[in-house]
Formats: structure tokens, C-alpha cells, sequence
């Protein structure tokens, strides 16, 4: 590739190749060595933090979406959308939209025996997405929510010491549109017990408990829903579905629309900020190991002085002399980075198949932490690595360049 961009000269990279074997009998030097080792220690802690950390950004990302519709329809302030069937088939004639479906939310007090809890009871529809995500994840029994059925988080069902095929009751407070102080009341339901569920699913998945629509509706008295489902092809164009939803008048105040990147904004902030950071810390590593390249050849310029006015005096420019240097500078940084890259990467993968490094599910939702690499990814680390590697030749290069024929000889 060189040769063709006819960068360096064969005679070039000949001496170069030259003076990166300095010993006698053609070994690397012990200084090229910890170049090469500096700069590949570099690299490969670049390369394994940034996957590490893409792949636990993505991870999470992917856990919050799994039961978290792309777009969310409520109505201010927490009423019931009456006319959400006229809304549900207006969104249908979306070309960007998966599904859609109503949904009933309230929050509830879970009774089994002389045990209480908190949950949020969810009534959905049977063709609903979250049912279909929750369907591989039943740990006891089986994602049956008609008639009666309700399925339950492993964590609700340890706490309340409840399996499949009991009988728990649920309370909560509805309106009753009386005069105060009697405009709410207590009403309390049956529930029958048909799954339990994995807490790790999802990020709030260990509070919330699902039943049919029909059940939800008839237990909190309502004649709509608290809100609409929106499941897109693509999630990440949530937030154009969104605007385009109420710009085309579908929904109009009280009622809105709420994207999913708006409901974790701030998480995904503090995450790519923290991704940054590390990012820019590693580079420093990068930086500091490039400063054993500055050594490296400033010590070697000193060991090939008198060559270098051989080289001045048999007509090799100042600019070769630039170009001799800044290659073998570039050689070790590049072997350095190769070697860094293909081990890094090699380690990921074992870190990724093996699930190496375990992680607390209760704290992070996972139990593991994953990596991933992205071609992006990998094409910043390998340029912004290169950059360094050719900024850190410059000055010794130029340094040996600048040695005349007669001044180089008379210092040896």
C-alpha cells in the first residue's frame, strides 16, 4: 500500500526496517520492545473499555425497550382516554407503526393471606407486546391472562410467598363521582394466579403485575384506558411518530404523546457522558504510551548519528532523513496497535461467550457484562491511535533531519 501511495522510497523502508532490528543478531531492541508493548497495552485497554461500555449501554437500552412501548399516549392530568379506539385505528394507518394497543395502569395493594405488597396492575390486550415479551421469560405456569388470570414478577411472588394456582386479592381507590368526602372508595377484586414471571426482564418489571383489559377495566370502574401502546418498526424514530401523531391532529390536548428516548433522557445522557470520559482517559493512556516512541527514537538518532551523515552524504535529504524516522516510529506503534487491537478484540469475545464478568442483577439488571465493538467504534480508536503514533515521530524525526553530513560525522 505504501509503495503504491509511492509514499516511502523501497531504500526508505529498507532502513527503517533496519533500524527497528538494532541488536546484532536482528531481535528487537529492548526500547522498540517497550514501545511496542506501551502502545499495545494502550490500544487494548482502549478497545476493551469502549466495547465494554457500548455493550452495557446497549444492553440496558434493550432491557428498558423491552417492555417499554416506543411511544406512550396519555391524557392530562391522569384521566382515562375515552375515545381511544378512533386514536388506536387513526395510528394503525401509520406505515411506521408495529402495533398498537390500549392499556389500563393503577397502582394497587396485592393481599395474600396476612401479607401485603404494593404492585401496578396492568390490563392489556391479549395481542399486546409486552404479553408476547413476557411469554419466554415464565419462570411457574404459563402467560394466561383471561378471565380471571393474573402472572406476577418472581420478585412480588417471593415476597408475598405466592405460586401458581393461588388466590390473591387486590385493592385500590376509584372516584365514585359522589360529593366529598365520598367521591372515592376502596374497591378490592380476586385475582387467580395463572405465571410468575422473571424480575429481570425489564428495569420496573419486578413491581408490575398484568390481567386483561376487561378485568382491569370492571375492577377500577373505568370506560376507557389510561393510555395507548405504540410499538414502531424502528424505535429510534419515536420521536418524529411522535410529533407526527399530534401535528396531524390524531391527538389533541390534554391528551399527548411521550416518546421512550424522552422518558430516559437523562439516563442515556449520564451513560454516553460516562462513555466520554472514559474514552478521552483511555486516549491519555495512548498519549503517554506514545512518549516511549519520542524516546525511543530520539535515543536511536543518537545511537545512528554518524549513519545518518553517511546516509546526508550518499544524498539522502533532510526529508528523507524525516520520513526514515517517522517511518519506524509509525512501524512500532502500528505493530503495537495491531497486536493490541487483535488481542483486545480476542478477549471481548471470550468476555462476551463466556460471561467473564459478573455483574449484581439486582443492581445493574443484568447479570453479566456484555461487549460489543462497533466498526465506528473501532474505526475512532484505530485513527485517533494512528494520529498519535505520527504526531509522536515529528519532532525526533525533524531533529534528525536537521544534522548536516560533516556535523554528524565530526560528532562521532
Amino acid at each position: 500500500m505504501l509503495r503504491k501511495l509511492k509514499i516511502f522510497t523501497e531504500f526508505e523502508l529498507f532502513i527503517a526496517r533496519k533500524y527497528i532490528k538494532a541488536t546484532s543478531r536482528g531481535r528487537l531492541s529492548f526500547l522498540t520492545a517497550f514501545s511496542i508493548l506501551s502502545i499495545f497495552l494502550g490500544v487494548a485497554a482502549l478497545i476493551l473499555v469502549i466495547g465494554l461500555m457500548s455493550g452495557f449501554q446497549d444492553e440496558i437500552q434493550r432491557r428498558l425497550l423491552y417492555l417499554q412501548p416506543h411511544i406512550d399516549i396519555r391524557k392530562y392530568p391522569s384521566e382515562t382516554i375515552i375515545d381511544y379506539q378512533s386514536i388506536i385505528s387513526r395510528i394503525h394507518q401509520i406505515s411506521e407503526v408495529s402495533s398498537v394497543s390500549p392499556y389500563i395502569e393503577v397502582k394497587c395493594i396485592v393481599r395474600k393471606g396476612g401479607t401485603w405488597d404494593a404492585v401496578i396492575l396492568r390490563g392489556v390486550t391479549p395481542d399486546n407486546r409486552e404479553v408476547q415479551a413476557l411469554s419466554g421469560h415464565i419462570l411457574s405456569g404459563e402467560m394466561d391472562i383471561s378471565d380471571s388470570g393474573i402472572v406476577l414478577s418472581s420478585f412480588t411472588a417471593q415476597e408475598l410467598g405466592i405460586k401458581v394456582g393461588d388466590y390473591i386479592q387486590l385493592f385500590t381507590i376509584v372516584q365514585t363521582g359522589a360529593p366529598p368526602p365520598f367521591d372515592y372508595s376502596v374497591e378490592k377484586r380476586k385475582f387467580h394466579v395463572t405465571g410468575i414471571f422473571s424480575q429481570n426482564v425489564s428495569v420496573n418489571a419486578a413491581v408490575i403485575a398484568y390481567t386483561n383489559l376487561k378485568q382491569a377495566q370492571e375492577f377500577t370502574q373505568a370506560s376507557g384506558v389510561t393510555g395507548i401502546e405504540v410499538w414502531l418498526k424502528d424505535p429510534y424514530k419515536a420521536p418524529q411518530i411522535a410529533r407526527k401523531i399530534e401535528e396531524e391532529g390524531i391527538i389533541s390536548f390534554p391528551v399527548f404523546a411521550v416518546d421512550w428516548t424522552n422518558m430516559f433522557k437523562t439516563f442515556f445522557s449520564a451513560l454516553k457522558l460516562e462513555k466520554l470520559a472514559m474514552f478521552l482517559v483511555m486516549t491519555l493512556m495512548v498519549i503517554i504510551a506514545s512518549f516511549s516512541i519520542i524516546a525511543t527514537l530520539s535515543i536511536l538518532i543518537l545511537q545512528k548519528t554518524r549513519e545518518i551523515g553517511v546516509l546526508r552524504s550518499l544524498g539522502v535529504t533532510s526529508n528523507g532523513i524525516t520520513r526514515i524516522f517517522m517511518l519506524v516510529g509509525t512501524m512500532i506503534g502500528g505493530i503495537g496497535a495491531v497486536l493490541g487491537g487483535a488481542v483486545s478484540i480476542a478477549i471481548g469475545m471470550a468476555i462476551e461467550k463466556y460471561h467473564i464478568i459478573r455483574l449484581p442483577a439486582e443492581v445493574y439488571m443484568i447479570d453479566y457484562l456484555p461487549f460489543k465493538l462497533s466498526f465506528g467504534n473501532s474505526l475512532i480508536i484505530i485513527i485517533v491511535t494512528f494520529l498519535i503514533v505520527v504526531l509522536s515521530t515529528l519532532y525526533p524525526s525533524l531533529r534528525a533531519s536537521r544534522l548536516t553530513p560533516v556535523e554528524a560525522i565530526r560528532y562521532e
